[in-house]
């Protein structure tokens, strides 16, 4: 079985996932993280640094937003720790990933938790503090099928968010 979704497109909308961004990186300390961890994931790669921006929201009910954001970091994270994933189009290709390990980001509520005593639960409103610098998480990574046993993030890959994110890049590869 699978599953394609398609948000509309709303490009520069005020509606559109990166218009919105910001505002709920300042609501949410969990999507705060995400965004911060996947700045530092994509740094080298504007396409993979602005994938899914255009997606539409205004359809999505608000409590559903900041997970819809979360899941478009945590894209975003994949894709630039798997350069390889991206055409010089921007079209996400995981043709070559039989001879790659796929990198995936540790789960960040997870490091957010273990890092910051007082982030709270995942998905509680942020505090008027912005956190500081130790409890923004670093983009480090596991590969598929390795050997780690530290904090690698292999417990996110049964994670629901986990399952939504790779969905929603399987659907942009399938739209493309």
């Amino acid at each position: 079985m699978f599953g394609i979704i398609n948000p509309p497109n709303a490009y520069m909308s005020s509606t559109s996932v990166g218009m919105m961004m910001p505002s709920l990186a300042g609501q949410y300390n969990s999507t705060q993280a995400a965004m911060s961890y996947s700045s530092n994931a994509t740094a080298n790669s504007s396409s993979a640094a602005s994938w899914g921006m255009s997606m539409d929201m205004s359809g999505m009910p608000s409590w559903s937003q900041q997970y819809m954001a979360e899941n478009v970091l945590f894209t975003r994270a994949v894709l630039g720790m798997n350069p390889e994933t991206l055409n010089s189009d921007g079209a996400v290709d995981f043709s070559g990933m039989s001879n790659t390990p796929l990198m995936v980001p540790t789960d960040v509520a997870a490091s957010m938790s273990s890092n910051n005593a007082d982030s709270g639960s995942y998905g509680s409103p942020a505090s008027s503090s912005t956190p500081s610098a130790e409890s923004s998480p670093s983009p480090s990574a596991s590969a598929v099928g390795g050997s780690s046993k530290s904090s690698n993030g292999a417990g996110a890959l049964s994670s629901p968010r986990v399952a939504v994110a790779l969905i929603a890049v399987a659907a942009a590869l399938f739209a493309l």
